[in-house]
């Protein structure tokens, strides 16, 4: 659902997180823009199930808690992806990976209250949590992500990541390798 347009380049929409975290599943969103930082995070380690801003992030999400806005650069000509991240990478990557591949769990002790009924989903993943309690299947229609979409150049895409991410003090070097 469109919001609003705040100038002809730049427009804010509410998406569902199924919606937004199939645009990812169909690889329309290009994780890796040339000027993103890179992930470290070890997700995909089985011994690592999130540190504490990822667990705080998603316990946050899951409670209908508001998160930033994720910034995508519109790429509608490019051959290879429709958007790139422009500001809210790691965010989409936790969510994506609690979510969609198993990877990380929610903190321990972790109540959710949905429609009249308190789950305990502490310290677990989010295929744990819908294989237990089927009815939180449909829950991710319901959280929604605000996204912000430019229809910029590359390089405008870049300074807008930089003016997001406050890094207008790093060096030469660290600017074109963020």
């Amino acid at each position: 659902m469109e919001l609003n347009t705040i100038d002809n380049s730049t427009q804010l929409e509410l998406k569902t997180a199924t919606d937004y975290f199939a645009w990812i599943t169909r690889k329309l969103i290009n994780m890796k823009p040339v000027y993103q930082r890179p992930y470290t995070y070890h997700d995909e380690d089985k011994s690592y199930w999130g540190n504490a801003w990822q667990k705080s992030l998603i316990s946050d999400f899951l409670s209908g808690g508001f998160i930033q806005p994720l910034h995508l650069l519109v790429r509608k000509n490019s051959k290879d992806f429709m958007f790139w991240i422009i500001d809210g990478g790691h965010r989409t990557r936790t969510l994506y990976n609690f979510f969609y591949k198993g990877l990380l769990k929610t903190p321990n002790g972790f109540e959710l209250e949905w429609n009249g009924t308190t789950y305990e989903i502490g310290d677990m993943t989010w295929r744990q949590i819908t294989a237990q309690h089927n009815e939180l299947d449909s829950y991710l229609n319901e959280l929604t992500i605000v996204v912000i979409k430019y229809t910029k150049s590359v390089a405008e895409g870049r300074r807008l990541f930089m003016k997001l991410n406050d890094l207008h003090s790093m060096n030469h070097m660290e600017k074109i390798n963020p």
